[in-house]
């Protein structure tokens, strides 16, 4: 099985003032790369996340969404 990489951006979703949503990229941790398979559990891929991104589950949710 091969890996394949997944970019992962770090920020939340904003209802701006012309009430579309938006997603705004935190400007600290900004965007990362983790490497995924056909296998992989959403579990491992929240760790996988939360370790490239230096924060523990602890402090921080995964939440996913993708477009």
């Amino acid at each position: 099985m091969v890996d394949e990489m997944c970019m992962v951006m770090y920020g939340g979703w904003v209802c701006g003032s012309e009430r579309k949503w938006e997603f705004v990229v935190d400007k600290k941790r900004m965007a990362r790369m983790v490497s995924v398979d056909e296998a992989i559990s959403i579990k491992d891929l929240e760790r996988r996340v939360l370790r490239e991104f230096r924060v523990s589950d602890l402090e921080y949710g995964v939440a996913f969404s993708y477009c």
